[in-house]
C-alpha cells in the first residue's frame, strides 16, 4: 500500500509545518533576525508571483532565476541572505531544500563573478582614532 498526497494535502502539510516551526522557534531568534527572515520570504513570494513560479516547493531553477533577478539590483550579500531565508523557509515547511542544488550554487557563483564577493571592510577603531574624539565620549582603559 502506498500513500500518495494530493497537491492540496501537501500544501496543508507544509502550512501546518510552518505554523509548528513558528511556534517552536518563538523566542529562539533575535527580533531583527525574525523580521529579516519574514521580509526576505515576502520578497521571494512576491518575485515568484510576478514570475509565475510556485514558491513552495520552489524548484532549484526557480531559486536560480530569483538569484539572477535579485543580483541585477541588490548587493551579493543581500542576495545570499535572501537565499538563506528561502532555504530556512523550505526546511521549516518540511520540504526538500532547493538551495542545495547545483543550479543554485552555480547562480551564486555567477553573481559573485559578476559583482564580486568581498564587502568593504570598515576601518578599525583603535587608540589613535579614539584620541581624536572629544573627552568623555569613550572609556579610558
Amino acid at each position: 500500500m502506498s500513500l500518495t498526497l494530493t497537491a492540496d494535502d501537501a500544501t496543508a502539510l507544509a502550512r501546518a509545518n510552518l505554523q509548528a516551526h513558528a511556534e517552536q522557534a518563538r523566542g529562539a531568534f533575535a527580533g531583527n533576525t525574525t523580521r529579516a527572515l519574514k521580509a526576505d520570504v515576502v520578497i521571494f513570494l512576491a518575485w515568484c508571483r510576478a514570475a509565475g513560479c510556485p514558491p513552495l516547493p520552489a524548484t532549484p531553477e526557480t531559486v536560480a532565476r530569483f538569484i539572477d533577478a535579485m543580483g541585477e539590483q541588490k548587493a551579493p550579500a543581500t542576495v545570499r541572505r535572501y537565499v538563506s531565508s528561502v532555504s530556512t523557509f523550505h526546511r521549516a515547511a518540511g520540504l526538500a531544500n532547493p538551495v542545495e542544488a547545483m543550479a543554485v550554487k552555480l547562480a551564486l557563483k555567477r553573481l559573485h563573478r559578476a559583482k564580486g564577493r568581498a564587502q568593504a571592510q570598515a576601518a578599525p577603531l583603535n587608540r589613535p582614532e579614539l584620541t581624536k574624539w572629544p573627552p568623555g565620549t569613550h572609556k579610558q582603559t
